[in-house]
């Protein structure tokens, strides 16, 4: 059945010689029919094997079909390198989605000397002869056509630039290029050279001298037909496919180095950056000491030119050096910074501690009234001497400079903390202690004289009947 692209537009068919680059050859036409034919060209490089295969998704490795379409073997000759040749095939695409090769063919251009054709000059015409009037006798017509030919003798003899030789003067006996007209002239007379009267208007020519012939270098195309043949069963060989594995791998570890790379040296240009203007002029310059600040700053200014300057092209193990050395330069002053940032926080969450034990003791619950006063009181000191303490050597460590050992860290004030949470947990926490069990009661016997009768005990040997 016949269909236009437009209603179902074939698949973009890529051809590769020898598992190569592929090279997009039929691509959905919009104004064509199928079938649609194009040519292929190729450099000659002897030998070599052609496949079809769809560009859409899917793995060319399959045998038997999958998006391989067909492959064939083209028998082309070794290459001449004296002169330029190329492998034209000629493919089409049909209805049907088959890839069919029409015609192999090897045009080769050839370097060769050829003739320059040159127009023939034109032949220089000379005087007619005066015809005889009529009713003249025959002497008089053949000394008029005698005079004519000397005439005649006489102008080609003045037009030639180079016959104008010493015998040609009147004065030099009327001689021409060693030949005597007199004597010419007088054997027409005399009947052996007589003018015919059929050739009475006849045009004498003057022959010029051939001119050399020249050459020059053409080039000439030869073309002849190759032979080919089809691979029965799609697929790459196995080598091919090892080839083409291995390759596929290199170039994805090729781009994985290369994106580990451009993220190293994007995060080294910004460390760079950053912490340049951080020491210069930001919050990491209270931890350096003054006479340190120069010489950090220009370490660092280096750094961001060898970044704009080489980073580009050196390799990942440099950058990786040259990171480690900055960030082994800084790393006290990054580390004063982050334990002085951690403060504050750590001091707010140690008050709020100590607001929820002091609390606690005061708290009137009846499950806690086994605590005494004496441990109520005792932990609320605690808490308040270490609320106090916090906040005399929080200020003592506002006044030091970040370059020198601080007094006050954060983890200090985590592990105080955590001490006073434990310390309220053994108080707070403690269980009530269990009440002694209740005696059961013991039953009593009753009066002898009670109705007349006499019971017994449960521990009466001798029971009534």
């Amino acid at each position: 059945k016949d269909y236009f692209v437009h209603d179902r537009p074939p698949r973009v068919v890529n051809f590769t010689k020898n598992a190569g680059r592929p090279l997009p050859v039929f691509v959905p036409p919009r104004d064509k029919m199928l079938p649609v034919s194009k040519t292929i060209t190729y450099n000659n490089t002897g030998e070599f094997n052609l496949s079809a295969f769809y560009a859409s998704g899917g793995s060319d490795a399959r045998d038997n079909g999958g998006d391989m379409i067909a492959r064939w073997t083209v028998l082309a000759p070794k290459p001449n390198i004296s002169r330029e040749e190329k492998v034209k095939i000629r493919v089409t695409y049909t209805q049907s989605g088959v890839i069919e090769i029409d015609s192999v063919e090897l045009h080769e251009t050839v370097e060769e000397w050829e003739a320059v054709p040159t127009p023939m000059p034109t032949p220089i015409p000379t005087a007619k002869p005066t015809p005889a009037p009529v009713g003249s006798n025959s002497s008089t017509a053949a000394a008029q056509a005698a005079q004519g030919e000397r005439m005649a003798i006489d102008g080609e003899a003045d037009g030639e630039g180079e016959g104008n030789t010493k015998g040609d003067d009147p004065m030099d006996g009327g001689k021409k290029g060693g030949q005597d007209v007199d004597a010419e002239v007088k054997s027409d007379k005399t009947g052996e050279g007589a003018p015919d009267k059929n050739k009475d208007n006849a045009v004498a020519t003057v022959q010029p001298t051939p001119a050399p012939v020249k050459m020059k270098l053409v080039n000439k195309i030869y073309c002849s037909e190759l032979k080919f043949r089809k691979i029965n069963g799609y697929g790459f060989t196995p080598q091919e496919m090892e080839a083409a594995c291995r390759e596929e791998m290199e170039m994805a570890h090729r781009d994985q180095e290369i994106l580990e790379r451009d993220e190293l040296l994007n995060k080294f240009e910004g460390h760079v950056l950053s912490t340049k203007g951080r020491i210069r002029n930001g919050n990491l310059k209270n931890f350096v000491k003054p006479e340190d600040v120069d010489p950090i700053v220009a370490k660092y200014q280096e750094a961001d030119q060898w970044v704009r300057i080489k980073g580009p092209a050196a390799s990942m193990e440099e950058i990786q050096k040259y990171f480690s050395e900055l960030t082994n330069m800084t790393a006290d002053i990054i580390r004063r910074f982050e334990d002085d940032d951690k403060l504050r926080p750590a001091l707010e969450d140690l008050l709020d501690t100590v607001e929820e034990v002091q609390d606690a003791t005061k708290d009137g619950d009846p499950k806690k009234a086994h605590i005494s006063k004496e441990e109520r009181k005792q932990l609320h000191n605690a808490a308040s001497d270490l609320e106090k303490w916090a906040e005399d050597e929080f200020q003592k460590q506002r006044g030091t400079p970040g370059y020198e050992k601080p007094i006050l860290t954060a983890d200090m004030l985590i592990a105080k903390e955590a001490e006073l949470k434990r310390m309220c947990a053994a108080i707070m926490g403690r269980a009530p202690p269990t009440p002694a069990p209740t005696p059961k009661p013991t039953a009593t016997p009753p009066s002898p004289t009670e109705g007349g009768q006499s019971n017994t005990t449960v521990n009466d040997p001798n029971p009534p009947p």
